[in-house]
């Protein structure tokens, strides 16, 4: 079996160039997985997206594939590649979801999801939704297609009806193997996290409903970072803490370096009970964030 660890990249010389692209938090890897039911693995290189310093998935669309291999009469058939402005995530019932826009996609078009199946060396289009911008209205439009999802505008769809379709088939975390251990974080934290929704994609092409997670994390210095993500806008910050108060010292401008401009006087009460924090917003509002395993 050529698809090992120490055996996968001289055998993938060209792959996608997203891949090459590292993200902050993304952790590559790869995966072997028989995707079709026909007995043979495929190899799936990919990444998992993790809370900076941490081994809590970031939220939904978290496990973003790169690149399908599968073999074909002995040969090494290169099946899937991302291009620039599309991503590949695996989905519910064994299914692929394709999103593409940016420069894939032809103005009104703003993206387009399309749900496959994976079929011997190819992929089979299983149906698919569309966003578009109607210029009259500036509102946007959706349609629903299980033919084209590009191209058919037969059936006009609700933004309920697509909230629907992805939190019901798009939310399939899986976990590729790394090829090479991300280094221990210099403090262990306690994470608590909320999933939250709102109207738009929190990735690179966004649109969409995203289930993301904003998250607290305490460290047992009395630091700690956040991330709210209150209305798609977020924002990661660092803080001393105390028992019941969170006091704002700064804001991360990258989370891994931990450096950022100094905030004076934003500060946020919390309690927690049990494996729940409740958590007081600017609004005075009270939220509750779960205790995650770390």
């Amino acid at each position: 079996m050529i698809f090992q660890k120490k055996t996968v990249l001289p055998y993938v010389p060209e792959t996608s160039e997203d891949y090459k692209d590292n993200e902050d938090n993304d952790v590559y890897g790869y995966l072997t997985k028989d995707l079709d039911g026909d007995g043979a693995k495929e190899l799936i290189l990919g990444a998992n997206s993790y809370i900076a310093g941490t081994k809590v998935p970031l939220g939904s669309y978290d496990s973003v594939i790169y690149d399908i291999f599968t073999l074909k009469d002995g040969n090494l058939v290169h099946v899937l590649k991302a291009n620039k402005d599309e991503r590949y995530f695996f989905a519910a019932d064994g299914e692929i979801f394709k999103e593409q826009g940016g420069e894939n996609v032809t103005f009104p078009i703003c993206v387009v999801g399309t749900f496959y199946k994976f079929a011997g060396d190819k992929l089979d289009i299983v149906d698919g939704i569309r966003c578009e911008f109607d210029k009259e209205t500036e509102e946007d439009i959706f349609y629903y297609s299980t033919q084209d999802p590009y191209k058919d505008s037969s059936n006009e769809v609700s933004f309920e009806k697509i909230d629907e379709i992805i939190d019901k088939r798009c939310n399939e975390f899986v976990e590729f193997t790394k090829f090479v251990d991300p280094a221990e974080p210099a403090k262990k934290a306690t994470v608590y996290t909320r999933t939250m929704s709102d109207g738009f994609r929190y990735s690179e092409l966004n649109c969409w409903v995203d289930r993301y997670k904003a998250y607290i994390k305490f460290y047992d210095d009395n630091t700690g970072e956040l991330d709210l993500k209150y209305n798609g806008e977020g924002g990661y910050y660092k803080f001393t803490y105390d028992d019941n108060k969170i006091h704002v010292t700064g804001w991360i401008n990258n989370p891994d370096a931990g450096v950022g401009d100094k905030i004076d006087g934003i500060e946020y009460e919390y309690k927690i009970e049990g494996n729940t924090l409740k958590f007081k917003d600017e609004e005075g509002e009270w939220s509750d964030f779960v205790k995650e395993e770390n």
